[in-house]
This record gives C-alpha cells, sequence and structure tokens, in this order.
C-alpha cells in the first residue's frame, strides 16, 4: 500500500483510490490516507465477493486512461551513461583514425574508462552539454563526430537530440593533421554511414555552436566548454 503524498495529483477530485500492478507484476493500493485506502478495501471487497468481477474476459494489462498528469522520476548514473559515450567515441575514433590507432597511448585514459576500469577523472572525460531532446534538428538521427580543440581529439555525440563532447586526449603528433570526420545513424541505430569531408565540417558547425550557446547560458553541468583545458580564450576548432 502507497499512501505518500501526491501533490497537485492527490488534488484532483476525481481522484480515485486504485489497485495498481507494477513493472515486476505485483500488486499494490495507491491511495491518498490510509484511512481512504482502507474504505476502498473494504468496498472493493464487498464488490469482489458479489461477483461483480467474475465476467474478466474484457480485462487487459495497459496503461492508466484518464485525464489526470502523472509525474515520473527517472534516476541514472552519470558514470555508466558516460562509459556508453566513451565507447561509442572510441569506435568511431578507431574507424575514422584506422584501427593502428588504438594502440596510440594518447587514448589509454579514454579506453580504461570505457572499459570499467576506475578512473577519477571521468567527469572531465565525459561532458553532458544539452539534454535529449534539446538539439530538435538532430531528433531523427544519432551523430558522433571528430575534431581537434586545443590540440586534444574531442568527439562530440548527439543521441536522441541530446549533446555531449568526449575527451579522446592530447593529439598524438600522428594525427594532428587530422581532418574533421562524422558519421550519422538511424534513430534506431541502423544505417550508420560516414559521411564526407564537406559534410561533417557543416554537421561540426552545428554541434559547436550548441556547445558555445550552452556554455554562454551556464548549462554546463561541470566546468564550461570555454574554460576546458584551463584555455578560456581559445576558440579555434579545426
Amino acid at each position: 500500500m502507497l499512501t505518500h503524498d501526491l501533490g497537485e495529483i492527490g488534488k484532483d477530485p476525481e481522484f480515485w483510490p486504485r489497485i495498481v500492478l507494477d513493472l515486476k507484476g505485483r500488486l499494490f493500493i495507491r491511495a491518498r490516507t490510509p484511512e481512504e485506502a482502507t474504505k476502498f478495501i473494504a468496498v472493493f471487497s464487498q464488490y469482489f465477493q458479489t461477483a461483480a468481477f467474475k465476467n474478466y474476459s474484457g480485462w487487459v494489462t495497459g496503461p492508466p486512461i484518464g485525464s489526470t498528469p502523472h509525474q515520473v522520476l527517472i534516476v541514472h548514473d552519470r558514470y555508466q551513461v558516460g562509459r556508453v559515450f566513451a565507447k561509442i567515441a572510441c569506435a568511431f575514433a578507431f574507424v575514422a583514425l584506422g584501427y593502428d590507432a588504438k594502440k596510440l597511448p594518447m587514448f589509454n585514459v579514454i579506453r580504461d574508462y570505457a572499459l570499467g576500469r576506475p578512473s577519477a577523472d571521468w567527469e572531465q572525460l565525459v561532458r553532458e552539454i544539452r539534454l535529449p531532446g534539446t538539439i530538435k534538428q538532430l531528433q531523427d538521427r544519432h551523430v558522433a563526430a571528430l575534431t581537434l580543440k586545443d590540440e586534444h581529439l574531442v568527439c562530440v555525440i548527439s543521441l536522441f537530440g541530446s549533446l555531449a563532447t568526449i575527451d579522446m586526449g592530447e593529439a598524438d603528433g600522428a594525427i594532428r593533421d587530422f581532418q574533421p570526420a562524422a558519421a550519422i545513424a538511424q534513430i534506431d541505430g541502423t544505417k550508420t554511414t560516414v559521411i564526407s569531408k564537406e559534410e561533417a565540417e557543416e554537421l561540426l558547425r552545428l554541434l559547436l555552436t550548441e556547445i558555445d550557446a550552452a556554455a554562454s547560458e551556464d548549462e554546463l553541468r561541470t566546468e564550461g566548454w570555454a574554460n576546458a583545458r584551463g584555455s578560456s580564450s581559445a576558440r579555434t576548432y579545426h
């Protein structure tokens, strides 16, 4: 039985106590007070004993139907979500740069984090810039793009209209002349395509504009993108 405060939902004059089937297949009573729950179960028991629910052939399992707004709280582990971004960034970097790039020491830190090894600096590696659904132009596809900033290789990723940056490490001399690269995928994860250099540059302009806008709005979850790696005035992208 759950009777905790429902806020605005509990003030709805049309609210009725109910028996709910949770996602684990367990039944529970939802009411606003223990007294309300007691009265409800008494009435329900009477109906049940008089066979009012004998014919349940039309009953179905599904979401509740009504006009009352429902509040939902979603909690996620930022460390583990960051690992997902790190894995995507590593995979795309090795596709764009060639498999031998995997051997470069610059990738050791981000690879260790992606593989779940202890990492004290993971919040400096993966930064959440925009929440899902924010970038309307990208809601129908996922995007991963590589660029250089302040001599660091950076992967910019958009999933479901979100935006995150992944610091891949200080660029090795072998890739200092690296050209921007990007790939797009359908929203269901299929039909992934590595796009041309020209298309990648255009896409990066959109992504970097969003990053700059987020920095100016002070929406970055950690240190501002403009202050990354102690270079507050650097705004040059390659």
